[in-house]
């Protein structure tokens, strides 16, 4: 009891947005409002999942840096009466409604008379606060827990959904974002975006406000709008098929409409999770306490507030203008090598290794940085050693021996999960067009490839690092004339990988590597004729789609992103 009203006397004042910029970082306390309010109208063709829409809110938003409550039932029942009579609302709107109906009642019972006064007999006498609460509790309608739970709100947030939707192409769905997944298989066949697919598509749009509840030098409170979130995202499925869905060690068995909900609802909750990180009254702060050797730091910061391996952290210096007021510096950028565990002990610091910048001294702030764990690499480049023969395929003039390749690999940070930083789950998408290639008629030819792999950074220097990657796929080769003839072939694959990496900024860096990839002979192969589609046999052709490659691009870290690739890895996190 005496701990929740510390909060209320000191925290309170700490966490009002005019105080929290910089140093080290304090626990927030957080309330919500509703589960989530949906606009009448907005779900179209399929229903929330309430129970899978609370497990992912408490996995991306009631974050461990976070102390959370619900707010009581009889604040919050003017607003659902109010609410449930809107058909529309923005975020404005809702805003406004929030303000009138919780937030003038909280005000009411936080700024009445004897809560003043009585706010700190706690410190003095905690059998006196539990009588006075109690008794004060009653009066308004409130039970002694439900009122210390509203006394050490600092934060109070709604989301929202303005649209649920489900469809059958992506058009009707409100997104033409591709999926990754299907990215290798819309370059053998191209379709509409608005022709129905075999697919259902669930699109998620809506948001997130933020309130922050602030106490003044005299101790009357007062409730301002923090920030407004918005977010959209979505999700899909094979129709007339089961799909397993899996968050870290849960599973669900679901049909194609339900594995799509829960796909885009996912990938919305994580990032309204990701830009709530980004609040600045939300980032960790920590200030450097030791400086170590190799531009290391120990940091005042750890599994207690959730931080993981590979964390991005700016540094960052206090300076006074002439006039007094500070301003924040940015001198370099680190990342997390080591966490501490300071749940029990809060000098078990964290360790962070400079990236970018001068080497920095005690006293520094680091602030997080936040990112959402997943790499984008978009490589040109060029590869050699194929063998196409021309003696196997009458069209062709000669052999394809070479291609120019354009790859984009989609790679997922495993490092929150082992521990082990810079490692990555790649998924890897390739595109190449042979150089050499002459055909008997007005034909067309390229190369495609999918590949799941795994890649392993070593940092040898600040900017600097070498990267090993290795994986398996399929590799595929597709020719077509215009007279709507085609043969499609494909081959199973592996390949081992070396790239250079210097980093341009805190997210972005210029890579440069080489490899070999090695192919089996074609485990499948079809061709069409006039339309029609024929099976062809395996065994007697004799083409390899591998040989040494070099490509060169850049690497991006991402912020936020639509895509559920690697999701279901996020729900192992020890953490």
């Amino acid at each position: 009891m005496k701990q929740l009203l510390l909060c209320l006397v000191l925290s309170l004042a700490i966490f009002s947005p005019a105080t929290a910029q910089h140093g080290e970082y304090v626990r927030k306390s957080i309330s919500s409002v509703e589960s989530v309010w949906i606009k009448p109208g907005a779900e179209q063709g399929i229903r929330l999942d309430y129970p899978f829409f609370e497990n992912m809110m408490s996995s991306y938003i009631e974050m461990s840096r976070f102390d959370f409550n619900q707010l009581p039932e009889p604040l919050i029942k003017e607003f659902r009466e109010r609410i449930g009579q809107m058909s529309d609302a923005d975020e404005e709107t809702l805003a406004e409604l929030l303000q009138e109906t919780v937030g003038d009642a909280i005000l009411d019972i936080l700024n009445d008379p004897e809560v003043i006064q009585n706010r700190g007999l706690a410190l003095r006498d905690e059998s006196a606060w539990q009588t006075f609460a109690a008794t004060k509790a009653r009066s308004v309608g409130l039970t002694a827990e439900e009122l210390e739970v509203l006394m050490n709100s600092s934060y109070i947030y709604l989301p929202y959904i303005r649209s649920l939707r489900l469809a059958t192409s992506r058009s009707q769905a409100g997104t033409t974002t591709p999926d990754a997944s299907r990215l290798a298989s819309s370059l053998m066949r191209s379709t509409s975006e608005s022709e129905e697919t075999d697919n259902h598509y669930v699109y998620i749009e809506g948001g997130i406000i933020w309130y922050a509840v602030n106490v003044s030098p005299d101790g009357e409170f007062n409730i301002s709008q923090l920030l407004s979130i918005t977010a959209n995202a979505y999700g899909n499925a094979e129709r007339g098929k089961t799909h397993s869905f899996r968050f870290g060690n849960e599973r669900w068995e679901l049909d194609s409409r339900r594995y799509a909900l829960y796909e885009a609802t996912q990938t919305w909750v994580r990032q309204l999770g990701i830009d709530t990180q980004q609040i600045k009254d939300f980032q960790l702060r920590a200030s450097i306490v030791e400086v170590l050797p190799s531009h290391r730091y120990s940091l005042g910061v750890g599994r207690a507030e959730g931080v993981y391996v590979d964390d991005l952290y700016e540094l960052v210096e206090v300076r006074l203008t002439p006039d007094g007021d500070e301003t924040f510096h940015r001198v370099g950028f680190s990342r997390i090598t080591r966490v501490g565990d300071n749940t029990e002990d809060i000098y078990n610091y964290s360790t962070a290794r400079q990236l970018t910048g001068r080497r920095q001294g005690i006293g520094v702030i680091a602030r997080e940085y936040p990112r959402i764990g997943y790499d984008l690499r978009i490589t040109a480049g060029f590869s050699e050693g194929l063998r196409i023969p021309a003696d196997q395929f009458f069209w062709l003039e000669s052999d394809i021996t070479e291609s120019i390749n354009f790859d984009l690999s989609y790679a997922y940070n495993l490092a929150p999960i082992t521990g082990t930083s810079q490692s990555f789950l790649s998924m890897d998408i390739g595109f190449g067009i042979p150089v050499n290639f002459e055909s008997r008629d007005e034909t067309s030819a390229f190369l495609v490839n999918v590949y799941l792999g795994y890649n392993k950074k070593y940092w040898f220097a600040r900017r600097s690092n070498l990267g090993f990657r290795f994986g398996g796929g399929v590799d595929g080769f597709r020719y077509s004339s215009d007279s709507d003839n085609s043969l499609n072939l494909f081959s199973a694959g592996g390949r081992l990988g070396m790239d250079y990496e210097y980093m341009l900024g805190p997210s972005l860096s210029f890579t440069i590597g080489a490899g070999y990839k090695f192919t089996t002979q074609p485990f499948w192969a079809s061709q069409e004729i006039d339309g029609e589609t024929v099976e062809l046999p395996v065994e007697d052709i004799d083409l390899f789609l591998g040989g040494l490659f070099y490509s060169a691009g850049f690497n991006y870290s991402l912020r936020n992103v639509g895509v559920n690739l690697f999701g279901f890895l996020d729900g192992m996190r020890p953490y």
